[in-house]
């Protein structure tokens, strides 16, 4: 486990590292498009999973961005979301919906936004990857019970965002997304905008 996450310093990470968005997927893909694809996360860019092997399919697929992303026990940051409308922190529903999930070294800061509820905030933890220690936040993600989730690598400079039918994907530079968009070919949009 990594040690613990300070609130100063993951805020003075994500100010030098991504200055024009605060953390939400869909303004990241906006703010840095040249550093960002999208993957589907089932066949024939189906939403969904509506079978056990449709959501072993989802898990999977997610499960080798972020191998890819990470590597073997590489540090991350999981961050996950709760919307209010007035300035006092709402806790993430994931964090409701699972006690199980552990996140120490929480905290949470606000921002707000024009997309629905005025006050965003961001609850975050450091971990490290292991293949499937995200799959029961990914499978809550995969049919829209959360939203909002990133997962972060901080010295990988990626940030993954899963959502209900696929991920947007951030890397640091057009070179790493070229690899990447050539490893996940597959699973790429069929659409020229890559959405």
């Amino acid at each position: 486990m990594p040690s613990a996450l300070r609130q100063t310093d993951f805020q003075r990470y994500w100010a030098e590292e991504y200055p024009a968005s605060p953390p939400i997927g869909f303004a990241l893909r906006e703010k840095y498009s040249d550093k960002w694809f999208r993957i589907h996360s089932l066949p024939g860019s189906k939403r969904y999973p509506e079978s056990d092997g449709e959501t072993r399919e989802v898990l999977d697929r997610h499960n080798a961005v972020l191998d890819a992303l990470l590597g073997t026990d590489g540090a991350f940051v999981l961050l996950t979301t709760g919307y209010s409308d007035e300035p006092t922190p709402a806790l993430p529903l994931l964090l409701r919906m699972d006690s199980t999930l552990n996140l120490s070294s929480t905290f949470a800061f606000t921002a707000t936004s024009d997309t629905g509820s005025p006050y965003w905030h961001f609850f975050v933890t450091a971990l490290n990857w292991h293949r499937g220690c995200l799959d029961a936040v990914l499978a809550q993600v995969a049919t829209d019970a959360v939203a909002d989730v990133l997962v972060i690598g901080q010295e990988q400079k990626c940030v993954y965002h899963p959502y209900d039918g696929g991920g947007d994907i951030i890397v640091r530079n057009d070179e790493a997304r070229t690899v990447l968009k050539q490893m996940f070919s597959a699973w790429l949009p069929p659409r020229a905008d890559g959405l």
